[in-house]
């Protein structure tokens, strides 16, 4: 099998897409007013595939290398990111008219080649829900660069864990409870400084790294618990594949009414994130079953990212019509 072939995940992909799709149309105040969430999404689908593709990496070599692994992520982000970045000067030089914006694009390209977007734009006060930045060229790498910090530190832990493993010194449940305290602290942050948010940061120093660090909506630490839900469901056990489908088309139709029905402050709600990355890993995780991935075993296989069984789109809507008979069969019996 292909490489290629070997890594592709149709459910992956569909709700990576999904979750592009939902923060433009938020920016183009279509449909979703809830739509920027798709950022959430985005970073549970990280922790997930960051996470299998190292417990793939480890079961075939039994090494983790944080050189490799940097260097996988460096090819496949700077290029794109580079190219991005040049067309953003680019379109700056032809289109900004004002100086002052044209400075403020190269700035900020800057700082989004080295991962430090988040960092800038809190110091900078500038408000991603606020009109006045809507044509702000470069104010989604804010995101890009959350998630470049979680490669580093995610690496740092992947070493460690690799070598207490190793050493027989840390178990799978062990590593399990670490990623439970870590979510439910995080959420608890999460929570607590959506609701009081700490004093804006001033220039760089250390402790407005920590703020922005702790930041509900630019903060890698406080967006932590997004990324750690994505790996704990790497590891989690299945369920079975009766209960997958229909569960897998729940959590699609969750995310989009959460998205389009939810009516809240996109500033001062942390329940939306919350309910909108559950959603999320539940999917991935029933989607994994339903479409019949061997990435649902605990420890995974060579082809964990093999591709969907010719016709599997045909036969999961089937046995969606045939849940959803069966409940409406036992709905009518109920009220006879």
């Amino acid at each position: 099998m292909s490489k290629s072939t070997a890594e592709f995940r149709w459910d992956i992909q569909v709700l990576r897409a999904f979750a592009v799709f939902a923060v433009i149309l938020f920016h183009s105040n279509v449909f979703l007013p809830n739509g920027y969430l798709g950022v959430d999404v985005f970073f549970v689908v990280s922790g997930f595939v960051i996470s299998r593709s190292v417990v793939n990496g480890y079961s075939k070599t039994g090494n983790f290398s944080i050189s490799s692994f940097v260097a996988r992520r460096v090819r496949r982000l700077v290029p794109a990111l580079c190219s991005m970045l040049c067309g953003a000067i680019v379109l700056s030089l032809l289109f900004e008219s004002w100086i002052a914006e044209q400075w403020r694009t190269q700035q900020s390209t800057l700082v989004a080649l080295f991962s430090f977007s988040n960092i800038w734009f809190l110091v900078d006060k500038v408000d991603y829900f606020s009109p006045s930045n809507e044509f702000n060229l470069l104010l989604h790498t804010w995101s890009l660069s959350v998630e470049e910090q979680f490669y580093i530190g995610f690496a740092l832990v992947a070493a460690l864990v690799g070598i207490l493993a190793r050493a027989g010194r840390v178990s799978k449940r062990q590593v399990s409870v670490v990623l439970f305290s870590t979510i439910g602290l995080s959420i608890v942050i999460f929570v607590r400084l959506s609701a009081h948010p700490p004093s804006p940061p001033i220039g760089f120093s250390l402790k407005s790294i920590v703020k922005v660090a702790l930041n509900p909506f630019y903060g890698t630490i406080a967006r932590s618990w997004q990324f750690a839900l994505g790996i704990l469901m790497a590891l989690y056990p299945p369920v079975s594949r009766r209960k997958a489908i229909p569960l897998s088309f729940v959590c699609a139709l969750a995310l989009v009414v959460i998205m389009r029905f939810w009516s809240s402050s996109a500033t001062t709600n942390p329940w939306l994130n919350i309910s909108a990355s559950v959603a999320s890993v539940l999917f991935i995780r029933w989607a994994c079953i339903a479409f019949r991935y061997s990435d649902h075993k605990i420890l995974p296989s060579r082809n964990a990212f093999s591709p969907p069984p010719e016709g599997f789109f045909s036969k999961y809507f089937s046995a969606l019509s045939k849940s959803f008979s069966r409940i409406a069969r036992l709905t009518r019996t109920s009220r006879a």
